[in-house]
């Protein structure tokens, strides 16, 4: 791998390796002396496909998502479209969980951008949730977005009949999450057309939960079952694997599906001695 196309101080990111979990990332612009001027390279390195693709064991395969963090601690608007197109790969954890981060932390600028990526069809399911999931995090940033990261929300989900129900699924669990109250009769709308995958968040009765409109007592928790959604299947699994699916299938678990269990930032120990990888070498 040639590392030699990297100039400091950028380049020193090539070398600054895997780091403990801390309740807030490493201040790279201050430690490095990061400028604007550097904008470009770090968007290079986030996005080099070397780098990201290098060996899980080495320093280099963490210079992108230093890079990533150091953009979003600059504001750098220019990096918002190349790091919402990092967003299709399924298999890297560090960059689904962290790029929604980072582009929330560059700031309402980039919101004319994750509209665009959640309303175009040509782009891939899974880049268009985590279009989603950007709204949601800046809104937690700055809630002064709210109403705007709701009305595109809401523009999405009238298209409810041309998109697919795991997008309508993901929609509604985001205006939830947005506590988006007064938009209730358009959300249920979804719901009447029987055209939400109810596998991500439930039916009309638990988003009425999830939005205050309902309480839990009024709406008991229900689960998917391994024989509804298995069938005869069911019959033949063993105890334990049924067990496993039953939890998968859990709508209203703990991570429940379009609500991801909040992460820690940073890098660090894990709880067994097993460092944790980059997950995105699990290639497709």
């Amino acid at each position: 791998m040639d590392n030699s196309a990297y100039q400091p101080p950028v380049a020193k990111l090539l070398q600054y390796g895997e780091r403990r979990f801390v309740e807030t990332w490493p201040d790279y612009v201050e430690e490095l002396h990061l400028k604007t001027v550097h904008i470009p390279e770090l968007i290079r390195m986030a996005t080099d496909s070397d780098l990201n693709q290098a060996d899980t064991e080495s320093l280099e395969v963490w210079a992108p998502t230093h890079a990533w963090r150091a953009l979003g601690q600059l504001g750098a608007e220019a990096a918002v479209e190349p790091l919402l197109e990092m967003l299709d790969d399924l298999y890297d954890d560090w960059a689904n969980e962290e790029i929604p981060i980072v582009i929330s932390m560059i700031g309402p600028v980039s919101i004319p951008q994750i509209q665009q990526c959640l309303a175009d069809p040509n782009r891939s399911l899974y880049r268009r949730l985590g279009a989603i999931t950007c709204l949601r995090r800046l809104h937690t940033r700055h809630p002064q977005a709210r109403e705007r990261c709701i009305d595109i929300l809401i523009q999405q989900l009238a298209q409810f009949e041309k998109n697919d129900p795991t997008l309508n699924g993901f929609l509604v669990s985001g205006l939830c999450d947005l506590n988006a109250v007064e938009r209730a009769s358009e959300i249920e709308r979804a719901f009447a057309a029987k055209l939400v995958d109810l596998s991500i968040m439930g039916d009309w009765d638990e988003a009425q939960v999830q939005l205050g409109l309902k309480t839990r007592q009024e709406v008991p928790i229900r689960r998917f079952t391994p024989t509804k959604v298995l069938g005869p299947l069911s019959d033949v699994l063993d105890p334990e694997t049924l067990g496993l699916v039953t939890k998968a299938l859990d709508p209203l678990s703990s991570s429940r599906r379009g609500k991801r269990q909040t992460q820690p930032q940073g890098f660090g120990v894990q709880t067994s001695p097993k460092k944790r990888s980059k997950s995105k070498k699990k290639h497709r």
